[in-house]
């Protein structure tokens, strides 16, 4: 009930018999303005997280003490091709997971209820995850557990690391075609550093030299 004034009463009532005969009821009415105050201010909390979670750059899930997914940003949704509706409930096994790790993931998640002991949570981890489309790429995954009361959850972050690791590929490939041609070229190479201490030389310098490589 709201009165007058704004305040806001909630009532419980019991009804009286005597002798089955109906004679009335007996109302207790009591103030739940704070409680209504502490419900609003909780709503408008989630609300809020949420906003943000969903405005991240990263892809953020949040999966229950049974591995089923209970969140799904929008940048989640970009980088597996699942919607939200299509994946909460499910397990992240079913989701993102491959194959060939579904076994140790299932077995890692039980040993942790089981211990709680925390081997891979709050960690940068390289992994490989796989999308709505069955083609696997490269993430980086952050868990971390969240607990509260008697339950636990599993907030993950996750990033798509595909472009980074084609770059870093490109440049190993890069680096080791070039080292190969330094090294067997028929010119002596040889470089140091400001202090005049040699940092690289090549074979055919130690050929010329004398020298060699661990020398």
């Amino acid at each position: 009930l709201e009165m007058e004034d704004g305040t806001l009463l909630a009532r419980d009532f019991v009804p009286i018999y005597v002798d089955n005969d109906y004679r009335g009821h007996l109302g207790n009415y009591y103030d739940i303005n704070e409680r209504k105050k502490i419900t609003d201010a909780v709503a408008n909390s989630e609300a809020k997280y949420k906003l943000i979670m969903n405005s991240a750059l990263d892809a953020i899930l949040i999966a229950d003490d049974n591995g089923k997914i209970t969140f799904w940003n929008p940048k989640s949704e970009e980088i597996f091709g699942w919607k939200q509706e299509e994946v909460i409930g499910k397990k992240l096994e079913e989701v993102l997971i491959p194959e060939q790790f579904r076994s140790a993931h299932i077995n890692g998640f039980n040993r942790f209820l089981k211990t709680r002991e925390e081997r891979v949570l709050r960690r940068m981890l390289e992994l490989t995850a796989i999308n709505k489309n069955g083609e696997q790429f490269p993430i980086e995954l952050s868990v971390t557990p969240i607990y509260f009361e008697d339950t636990i959850s599993f907030c993950g972050f996750i990033r798509d690391i595909s472009i980074r690791k084609k770059v870093e590929n490109a440049l190993q490939a890069s680096d080791e075609k070039y080292r190969s041609i330094i090294a067997n070229m028929n010119l002596g190479l040889l470089e140091v550093d400001l202090e005049d201490k040699i940092k690289y030389c090549n074979q055919s310098f130690t050929k010329l030299s004398g020298y060699e490589l661990n020398e």
